[in-house]
């Protein structure tokens, strides 16, 4: 039943995005569809939580499920059909946003038609309590839900909302215990050796907590497909991974219950789930941190893990390390030496940086700063004990564009902003940047006023029973951990584009108020008409190397004005009556660069329209000519601790300059660097431009290469042609 993953191997890849459920019982995804949709008609008297659980138990007691001999983990056909979204959730967001806060959504549409801001309802970043789940098990869950029913009823605290609340979670968790009957079932009914080991799981996970590390993968796997697919609600981390196991690890070595060989095989089979699943923004687990003692919990299951993905070649689950100056070299240069190999998945978060920013979130506990988890792309919140969501994002290159326009996008003609002047009423850089400043800080207002609308009424439009069960305070509340129930909400208002306009800025300072190049009016119309006309300068502009990121100081002291202006205007403010929500500034720009670089005009930067816009607090594609060295000084000249949801570097380094020992040595200087000057979260592409451009000629050749793209990776040959022009440029720039 072991060593056999060549054999294994096409069905896993399959497993996902082509599986084939039709000798499978259950009802089809059609038929599911059908009977959703009439218990959506019947649950107009019900509470959402109800309709939500009633709606879960339907899907599933019908979903088609299977245990495969040629895997060690279970596969489910819901997986990434999202029904119950499509039928309920869908629908109870369109109704808050079209007949009971109809001027946000119409202001919110607008907003991110024109791409001035970018507003979602978010319930992508969140982490249930791994330690209540292996601890209690399913069962478990179940049963501790209800004592606590008892305690309100007892203490007469009990309302309708209450006990609805407890009712959704019973139904829901009453319903995975069926499901584990039937895999049950399934496994026994497959008879192989694998299928039995893994009937013994089933059987363990049915009746109580995860007794050795099979168990624990299997039951994280399990809550992630039922959460994600069934209950509509993102589990953002696997978890610690290399620590929460570790104990299960040494038993069932000092038992024998499973050698180290089998279980390296788990790890391999449980990390291809998160391979084959093709997630748009990758799915994450997180390595080490600290113990109570002060020392680094990396150990022997660390490396393990790591060397299975290092032997696997994928890019997909991405790996963070959480790096604090405890952390052991080996592991540090075991890291550093994969990504220079090409695994580009791995990002670093440095551990002083998360102490800073859960101490300006408000958290005060030790204990909740040293065991945070580590959560989407390089997001943090204490376990077990949080909720976070994205509050938005601003286009902070648009807000320009819309300044030119005296508070008008030209595109699409829309007044969007206040009425800070024409142009030519700008007789010193001065009143540009603070026309510029009003601009920006009226799309905040605007971003804060579509999120607020809406922020208490999460549970309107997504209950979360299963979720809320793995959080003792909601349990302790009998509040929906969306709703009020958890002790921490954090929400995050991303400053988007940073590097784009503070180049542009410069520009405007330079050529326009201090050399007198051309006028600001003169500007405006290059701009207008995409530069055509103005091509001398706009590559005399392009090729000026007072560029953020390259450790110049007037550029640099723009850019750190700019978004640390923002993030004061950010930090502090608060969310709802439920939630409160803390309110953080972010430097993260997310997959956002691509939809707005198309529709964000020309820059005074020598920008185009349709070109790339800068991500994460990294350089504009090209302008970065001081190498990682000067990225890093540029980006750590900004307090990083006023942006405690994220403060991202996206580091390009060219092969050459990494090779050997001395090339891992000059690596790992620059991730203390950046450690010890603040920073926050870090990860590198190694890569030249001429192998880049060899990649897009002849993409056959080239179908692992591997692009980290602002917190994930993705294959180069899924790239589009300017998003891949756009690394090509980057790269050529350290040649």
């Amino acid at each position: 039943m072991f060593q056999t993953w060549e054999e294994d191997l096409a069905y896993l890849n399959n497993k996902c995005l082509d599986p084939d459920y039709s000798q499978a019982e259950g009802l089809t995804h059609d038929e599911i569809i059908a009977g959703l949709n009439r218990l959506y008609q019947d649950s107009e008297h019900m509470s959402r939580p109800l309709a939500k659980a009633i709606a879960f138990k339907y899907v599933l007691d019908h979903t088609r499920a299977d245990v495969s001999p040629h895997d060690w983990f279970i596969g489910i056909e819901e997986y990434d059909k999202k029904s119950i979204q499509k039928v309920f959730c869908s629908r109870w967001e369109r109704e808050l946003m079209e007949q009971v806060l109809p001027e946000a959504n119409r202001k919110k549409d607008i907003n991110n038609k024109i791409g001035r801001l970018k507003t979602y309802i978010d319930y992508c970043h969140s982490v249930p309590d791994y330690d209540a789940i292996f601890a209690l098990g399913f069962p478990g869950l179940l049963r501790r839900s209800e004592e606590y029913r008892q305690m309100h009823i007892e203490n007469g605290s009990m309302t309708p909302e209450k006990k609805d609340y407890f009712d959704a979670i019973k139904i829901e968790y009453t319903a995975i215990l069926a499901f584990l009957d039937r895999l049950i079932t399934i496994a026994e009914s497959k008879n192989t050796p694998r299928s039995q080991l893994t009937t013994q799981c089933l059987k363990t996970l049915r009746n109580g907590p995860p007794q050795n590390t099979y168990d624990v993968l299997q039951i994280i796997w399990i809550f992630f497909l039922l959460s994600e697919y069934i209950d509509i609600l993102q589990v953002r981390s696997f978890g610690n991974l290399d620590r929460m196991l570790y104990p299960y690890y040494l038993e069932d070595i000092r038992e024998q219950r499973f050698n180290q060989d089998q279980i390296r095989e788990f790890f391999r089979y449980f990390m291809m789930q998160a391979s084959t699943m093709n997630y748009y923004v990758g799915h994450p687990f997180y390595f080490g941190g600290t113990d109570e003692n002060g020392n680094s919990v990396i150990n022997e299951l660390s490396y393990l893990i790591m060397d299975e993905y290092d032997r696997m070649g994928i890019f997909d689950p991405k790996l963070q390390v959480k790096l604090a100056p405890n952390t052991p070299q080996a592991f540090i240069d075991k890291c550093l030496d994969m990504i220079r190999r090409g695994h580009n998945s791995i990002v670093f978060v440095c551990e002083p940086a998360i102490r800073s920013a859960l101490i300006k979130k408000g958290v005060k506990d030790l204990d909740d700063i040293r065991l945070c988890n580590v959560h989407g792309c390089y997001e943090v919140s204490p376990a077990g004990k949080s909720v976070a969501t994205a509050g938005g994002a601003i286009n902070m290159a648009k807000v320009l564009e819309i300044t030119f326009n005296n508070g008008t996008d030209p595109v699409s003609g829309i007044a969007i902003g206040p009425q800070t002047g024409n142009c030519e009423t700008f007789t010193t850089y001065a009143d540009f940047y603070q026309a510029y400043l009003k601009q920006a800080e009226a799309a905040l207002a605007d971003q804060l006023e579509i999120t607020r609308s809406y922020d208490d009424h999460y549970l309107d439009m997504n209950p979360t029973p299963m979720f809320s069960s793995t959080i003792k305070s909601s349990l302790v509340n009998a509040f929906d951990a969306y709703a009020g129930g958890a002790d921490y909400y954090f929400a995050s208002v991303m400053i988007m584009y940073v590097g784009t306009v503070a180049d542009a800025l410069m520009a405007v300072k330079k050529y326009v108020y201090d050399k007198k190049v051309i006028s600001i009016t003169e500007l405006k119309q290059a701009l207008e008409q995409n530069w055509a006309g103005f091509e001398k300068l706009r590559l005399e502009i392009r090729k000026d190397q007072d560029k953020y990121g390259n450790n110049r100081d007037e550029v640099d002291r723009i850019a750190k004005e700019l978004a640390e202006h923002m993030a004061r205007k950010i930090n502090g403010q608060r969310l709802g009556t439920l939630r409160k929500a803390a309110l953080t500034a972010s430097l993260h720009c997310t997959q956002f660069f691509r939809s707005h670089s198309p529709i964000t005009g020309a820059t005074p930067d020598g920008r185009v329209l349709g070109d790339e816009l800068s991500k994460n607090i990294s350089a504009s594609s090209g302008m970065n000519h001081a190498g990682a060295t000067g990225l890093i000084l540029s980006a750590t000249k900004m307090d990083t601790s006023l942006f405690p949801s994220d403060f991202p570097l996206d580091v390009t380094l060219h092969p050459s300059a990494i090779r050997g020992e001395d090339g891992l040595n000059a690596m790992r200087g620059l991730l203390m660097t950046y450690m010890q000057r603040g920073g926050h979260a870090i990860h590198f592409n190694v890569f030249d431009g001429s192998s880049l451009r060899e990649a897009q000629q002849h993409p056959e050749k080239y179908q692992d290469l591997q692009i980290r793209v602002c917190g994930w990776n993705v294959l180069w040959n899924n790239l589009e042609r300017w998003e891949q022009d756009n690394y090509i440029l980057q790269a050529e720039a350290h040649n």
